[in-house]
């Protein structure tokens, strides 16, 4: 048995720990990147997700720099685990007692696993988020930052990435409105002046402002990237790059991408009255969800191999046509394109920013059987080719009407195919309902500086109130994460019964759920018949037992009844 197996097995008999312990071993005693680790890296990957570590030594902190640095591992799976064991340095213990400790200070930015981690990942977590926007408060109250040293520079350079990447919905945590106001201004002279003296002065005053804002609220920003490399100096130019890529140069490209991609109706905007489709996709123009930068290798297969699994057998789609109804930023085309290289993908989504986003993404990751088109789900008879695969992950609950959505979904299903489908579960999502009262009560707006506004005051609840839940959500930790959470324009939630009557209106037949094997475990545990795996009413009584088992939506695969 391999290492991998043995591991797999573990975690499906309940040892986890005894898994991950295996897993760290065998990684940290092969070769660098060996091939033959490769599998026990995405397994370690996979493991992780979700789990905060409290303690490590060397071998395990060697091992998550390497996952951290695999191209083949999606860094945020392992965010929070990362998060789990720094929240043990001594160095962070020290800055989250609130003490400008200088030495811990640059002992924290000085170890490797926290600038690869801050540089890679969306923090997702309530303490280290505290502890690094307190960093961020003693960089920036310090008489040295018109000429950092190199490590106070790095310092700035990765906390100014780390709140990039959740698009700066890090609380201020102090009053800083007036000096950012001060700095914008003098960046915006400098831009029309173009003085090559004083622009180390002002590469160190556009680090200290992207630790706090994106750069694109200066008027004028993009005429950055036209500075020439050698007015920065070899060390400014190097540290700037970053940020200059990922908050002007990327965000160019993307705008670009999408508005060149072709409209699903006539050229022109897929929408229709009365449906709710503008606000959807004006809330994505605005916020376009979720961000990412890479999955994590799939297992790949066939369409056609697929499709036989999930039905057990039988006849099987003549076309190898899939469909993304609601694509959003690209990623679950991204990890489809992977999974069935002999697919040919048509990805369709309301927003030409998540679609610039998404195609980017994909040319980027050298995906090139993946056509992205701006559209209306509402409006799918607008094409008339049946697919193999149908996935539709968290959009038919943002529909007026969802039965209209499930209507134009079944007619694009082909005789033969499979469709998944992900929704909204009423029982887990009652912590959300809460914060959406909290929300409305107290009127926060779904802007950016509402969106920090509003996670401070749900942070800042009592730990037994019906809300507090969803600041444990991984969403809760960008601003494109936390207002589609909480502050979605359009949506609702479902009941496995709604789910099985919906399924029945459109002679839909239930394959069964996408699950962790744990849960899977629990549930035959509960309900040792095979048959019972997909019986919607047992499920609804084990979800009644275990409220937060859909936490992550229902997530589902149906076929047509009469196969």
């Amino acid at each position: 048995m391999s290492n991998t197996q043995e591991a797999l097995a573990l975690h499906t008999a309940g040892r986890t720990t005894e898994a991950l312990i295996l897993l760290f071993n065998a990684i940290g005693a092969a070769p660098s990147q060996s091939p033959a680790t490769a599998e026990e890296r995405l397994l370690l990957a996979s493991l992780l997700d979700g789990v905060a570590l409290n303690s490590g030594n060397a071998v395990v902190f060697h091992v998550l720099l390497e996952l951290l640095r695999d191209p083949q591992v999606d860094p945020q799976s392992i965010a929070r685990a990362v998060l789990g064991l720094l929240a043990v340095h001594g160095a962070f213990q020290a800055l989250e007692k609130g003490q400008e400790n200088i030495p811990a200070l640059q002992a924290l930015f000085g170890e490797p696993l926290v600038r690869e981690l801050l540089r890679r990942v969306i923090v997702t977590d309530a303490r280290a988020e505290r502890v690094f926007t307190f960093a961020r408060r003693v960089l920036i109250g310090n008489s040295w930052l018109n000429d950092p040293e190199p490590w106070q520079r790095d310092a700035m350079l990765t906390l100014a990435t780390a709140a990039e990447h959740g698009e700066y919905a890090w609380p201020d945590t102090l009053d800083i409105e007036a000096l950012l106001s001060s700095w914008i201004e003098l960046l915006a002279e400098w831009l029309e002046t173009r003085n090559r003296d004083t622009a180390d002065f002002h590469a160190a005053m556009l680090l200290r402002l992207c630790m706090f804002r994106p750069l694109s609220i200066v008027p004028g920003a993009v005429r950055l990237l036209d500075i020439p490399p050698e007015w920065w100096g070899s060390e400014w130019h190097e540290t700037l790059q970053p940020l200059l890529n990922a908050q002007l140069r990327e965000p160019l490209a993307q705008r670009g991408r999408g508005a060149a991609l072709p409209a699903l109706t006539n050229g022109a905007a897929a929408t229709t009255d009365n449906t709710g489709s503008d606000a959807v996709r004006a809330l994505y123009e605005t916020h376009p969800y979720p961000r990412w930068s890479t999955v994590a290798k799939p297992n790949v297969t066939t369409v056609a191999a697929f499709v036989r699994a999930l039905t057990g057998g039988g006849a099987v789609p003549d076309t190898r046509r899939v469909l993304i109804a609601g694509c959003g930023t690209g990623r679950q085309a991204a990890h489809t394109a992977l999974s069935f290289p002999d697919a040919d993908i048509l990805a369709l989504d309301l927003s030409r920013a998540s679609l610039g986003y998404a195609a980017r993404r994909a040319e980027l990751l050298g995906l090139g059987n993946i056509q992205f088109v701006q559209g209306d789900l509402l409006q799918l008879d607008a094409i008339e080719e049946q697919f193999a695969l149908i996935f539709c992950s968290g959009v038919l609950h943002h529909l007026a009407e969802p039965a209209a959505g499930w209507r134009q979904l079944v007619q694009r299903l082909h005789p033969a195919g499979v469709m998944k489908v992900a929704l909204y579960s009423s029982l887990a999502r009652q912590p959300v309902h809460a914060a959406r009262a909290v929300i409305a009560a107290k009127q926060f707006a779904p802007s950016d500086a509402g969106i920090r506004a509003c996670r401070q005051h749900l942070l800042a609840l009592p730990a037994n109130h019906a809300a507090k839940p969803v600041t444990e959500s991984a969403d809760f930790f960008s601003a494109s994460g936390c207002r589609d959470l909480l502050m979605h324009v359009q949506e609702r939630s479902y009941t496995l019964a709604e789910i099985e009557q919906d399924l029945a209106t459109h002679n839909l037949r239930f394959l069964g759920f996408q699950l962790p094997a744990p849960v899977r475990a629990a549930f035959t545990a509960m309900f040792p018949n095979p048959e019972a795996a997909n019986d919607l009413e047992a499920w609804a009584r084990f979800e009644e037992r275990h409220p937060t088992t859909f936490w992550g939506m229902y997530q589902f695969f149906v076929a047509h009844r009469q196969r």
